[in-house]
């Protein structure tokens, strides 16, 4: 017997889909993971969306929503919408090319056919993404642009999909940094620079460390972001050799920009620390224009 789905049951799991949108906006600003709304159906044009045979149309459904459990990674979440036939599938930390490769891959006609009563039927559906790289976008505007694209995907025919393009707003960039100086004066110097070295989509989230060993006993660096470390060649407890080694084990260490600042400006110095891994030699006293150039290059990497 088929299970029929009822009202409630579908108001309550779209109450909890805003909850749970919620919850993921608010998180964008500190993970600056987004993540994608796909807004599905089965064609209205299509077979089974016309048939008045309520087994038929029910069986689509149910077969459709199987699908789609089976497909769906263990952190993507599907909810049915108040509309039959209709569903909403947050997929999380993933961009719109990542959305777009998922339906590529369900969107198999041989996968979404059945037989009933003898007769065969293929179940068309459409598609919309709409791509969440903005905390303050309200819900209901995702809903509805979603539906926007989710209407004109219908418009394009079986199995189309459209990107919902104007949503999204110019993509924010905060890039971890830490200040590995004893000196105060050239940790405030260190600062200074970089907080002048900002665009509107682009940020420094800075901390500042005395010594080698403060720097790496924190748990500052072990997160996934790109992070800007400055260090000194010599300070106390733990030297910047130190760090740059143990940075260099990390196995996420491409992820890592590291200056090195020394006070030796001998060739052999400078060779010695590019080959260990350094991105930047600075040698002291600081040439300020030059460090705000290299530091500049860095914000348009991330923001051209």
């Amino acid at each position: 017997m088929i299970e029929t789905i009822t009202k409630s049951h579908l108001l309550s799991d779209m109450k909890t889909a805003e909850e749970i949108y919620q919850m993921l906006a608010a998180n964008l600003d500190r993970s600056q993971l987004r993540f994608s709304i796909v807004f599905l159906s089965i064609h209205p044009l299509s077979d089974v969306a016309r048939t008045r045979n309520s087994t038929i149309k029910q069986h689509a459904i149910n077969k459709v929503e199987r699908y789609l459990m089976k497909q769906k990674r263990l952190s993507d979440l599907l909810f049915p919408r108040p509309t039959e036939g209709n569903w909403m599938m947050f997929l999380t930390n993933s961009g719109e090319k990542e959305a777009v490769a998922f339906l590529n891959r369900i969107f198999n006609k041989d996968a979404l056919c059945f037989l009933e009563n003898n007769q065969f039927f293929t179940i068309e559906l459409a598609a919309s993404i709409v791509e969440i790289n903005q905390q303050n976008l309200a819900y209901r505007e995702a809903l509805y642009k979603g539906q926007e694209g989710l209407y004109q995907a219908q418009e394009e025919g079986y199995f189309s999909t459209v990107i919902v393009k104007n949503v999204k707003d110019k993509e924010h960039f905060k890039t971890k940094v830490s200040i590995v100086e004893s000196d105060l004066v050239v940790r405030r110097l260190l600062q200074s620079v970089l907080e002048n070295a900002t665009k509107e989509n682009f940020s420094w989230e800075i901390r500042t460390f005395t010594d080698g060993e403060e720097f790496l006993q924190s748990d500052w660096y072990y997160s996934g972001d790109t992070h800007l470390v400055l260090f000194n060649e010599v300070l106390p407890k733990r030297n910047g050799i130190d760090i740059l080694h143990h940075v260099q084990d990390m196995p996420n260490k491409n992820k890592f920009i590291l200056f090195m600042l020394s006070e030796r400006n001998s060739e052999e110095a400078m060779i010695y620390a590019y080959r260990s891994g350094v991105d930047e030699y600075i040698t002291k006293p600081v040439n300020i224009q030059l460090l705000t150039a290299k530091i500049e290059q860095i914000v348009r990497r991330y923001t051209i």
